[in-house]
């Protein structure tokens, strides 16, 4: 059986994986008119290794955060995913979003899009982290979108 979960911790030994799925992907021509635009705004991604982890890192500051898709099946586990966003203000911002070609349009638990099923796990991150009112996905890009998050209320309220 093979079931998604979602990490923001992934190990070194996947840093090929990372880069394939980031610089090497077959889905980029969906993307390719605001690969210039995020460019201009953030600079270009690297993949580095700090702290046994891996992390996605851009030119310029801020440092963003990175959200994995890891497929769990009875072999080895494999990267499916990943969407860097960092927070702007009152916003996350969703600047990349890859996910293997082969789940490219793919439901998952015979439901949702994997790429939709990140980003619903980036706004359930959204409503954890206060002061944060919605997730804007590609900002600054024709395919900008804006999400508004309801935070969580906290135990007892």
């Amino acid at each position: 059986m093979t079931t998604i979960t979602f990490t923001s911790i992934l190990g070194p030994s996947y840093r090929e994986e990372l880069e394939r799925l980031l610089f090497l992907n077959q889905n980029q021509d969906k993307v390719r008119a605001d690969l210039p635009l995020l460019i201009q705004r953030y600079g270009m991604a690297h993949v580095s290794v700090s702290d046994d982890c891996l992390r996605v890192v851009f030119d310029s500051p801020p440092e963003p955060e990175t959200l994995y898709a890891v497929e769990k099946t009875d072999g080895p586990d494999r990267l499916v995913g990943v969407i860097v966003y960092l927070r702007e203000g009152d916003t996350l911002e969703l600047v990349i979003a890859a996910v293997a070609e082969d789940y490219a349009g793919a439901r998952t638990d015979g439901r949702q899009l994997l790429v939709r099923k990140m980003v619903d796990q980036l706004c359930d991150v959204a409503r954890r982290v206060s002061g944060i009112k919605s997730v804007t996905i590609f900002p600054a890009t024709p395919r900008e979108r804006q999400l508004p998050v309801r935070q969580q209320k906290g135990r007892g309220s």
